[in-house]
């Protein structure tokens, strides 16, 4: 089993951004953040938990995996802290997110970046 490092990830999403642009037309925070999401759970199962941060707990706005060992988050921005997080979806994203909180029902993914993703991140 994989031991997940924000670096290779980093590298593995610098590998895969034109893809997703070009077959989707979607960067990782227009809809590419649930396919990262769901490579990195598959290829770090023991190491990641599937979060959301968003307007509400009901409609998730976007995609992160929690790693519970560092209390940290990841998404293709690298890890943040709950306070760096919340801070970039309000003033970078302009997203006023009011809550974090575990990811129940896993959103749309693009099944051929996620395959790409899951080869890169386990070294493949």
């Amino acid at each position: 089993m994989a031991v997940f490092d924000s670096q290779h990830v980093i590298i593995g999403l610098e590998n895969t951004s034109q893809a997703l642009n070009e077959n989707h037309h979607v960067g990782w925070f227009d809809g590419g953040c649930w396919t990262l999401l769901a490579a990195i759970v598959e290829v770090f199962p023991n190491d990641i938990q599937p979060y959301h941060i968003s307007r509400t707990d009901t409609v998730p706005d976007h995609g992160v995996a929690y790693i519970p060992s560092c209390n940290v988050y990841f998404d293709a921005d690298g890890l943040q802290t709950k306070s760096q997080l919340f801070q970039k979806m309000r003033r970078t994203e302009g997203v006023n997110v009011q809550v974090i909180a575990p990811l129940i029902q896993h959103q749309t993914i693009y099944e051929d970046i996620k395959q790409l993703l899951v080869l890169r991140f386990s070294g493949s």
